[in-house]
């Protein structure tokens, strides 16, 4: 019987080596240009400013590759543009401003708030405002990886503070506000981002409540 063939998928091609085309969110890039103009716009529309001129595909596809190298170069954002040597980053610093990168991340947007369902109506998505991006990502990632069966919640969670909807709270937990991604046994990579939306930290955290299993005296 043919093993199983598990890890990356060396017959995926690529029109080239990019690193935003591995995202596969290229196909997403003017919707990106679109919204974050729309929004900062809406923003200036209320608080005027003359700090911000719209931004370009080949701009916004630049600012993507800066979030991942921030995540291969992980050191404190602003540090990259640090006139000191032992942090300045030269690739980083070269891409935009330390001024226009704030604009960028001050705009940024995904979709447009304003036709988001609300609570109560049908169709309402918690991740309204990045559910096309996950959504191609999540295809994407699955396209070049061939995960294992062995599949687990992630035990080391994912520590956060901001504020959403479906972040699930466990007192007894060291992190005690998470969000659970589905992670790859062996090898690790992460497979799935919230698949589950909470269902298995909340049963976690019903657990912790009620002495489920427990002998009784």
């Amino acid at each position: 019987m043919e093993e199983e063939r598990v890890g990356e998928r060396s017959d995926t091609e690529l029109d080239n080596e990019s690193d935003v085309d591995m995202t596969g969110i290229e196909d997403d890039s003017e919707t990106l240009v679109a919204e974050t103009n729309l929004y900062a716009a809406q923003c200036i529309a209320v608080l005027p400013t003359s700090s911000w001129c719209n931004t370009c595909v080949e701009e916004m596809r630049a600012f993507l590759c800066m979030q991942i190298m921030f995540g291969i170069r992980d050191r404190p954002r602003l540090v990259y543009w640090s006139e000191d040597k032992r942090f300045h980053d030269a690739f980083i610093s070269s891409i935009v401003t330390i001024n226009r990168f704030k604009n960028i991340s001050q705009y940024f947007h995904c979709g447009d708030t304003a036709n988001a369902p609300t609570r109560d109506q049908q169709g309402f998505d918690p991740l309204f405002k990045v559910r096309n991006i996950i959504n191609t990502t999540q295809a994407t990632f699955r396209a070049h990886f061939q995960a294992q069966r062995e599949l687990n919640v992630d035990a080391a969670m994912v520590g956060f503070k901001g504020r959403l909807s479906f972040k699930q709270y466990m007192p007894v937990k060291p992190i005690k506000r998470v969000m659970g991604p589905a992670a790859d046994g062996r090898p690790h990579p992460l497979i799935d981002y919230n698949r589950f939306m909470g269902v298995v930290d909340k049963l976690d955290q019903q657990q912790s409540y009620y002495p489920v299993g427990r002998p009784g005296k």
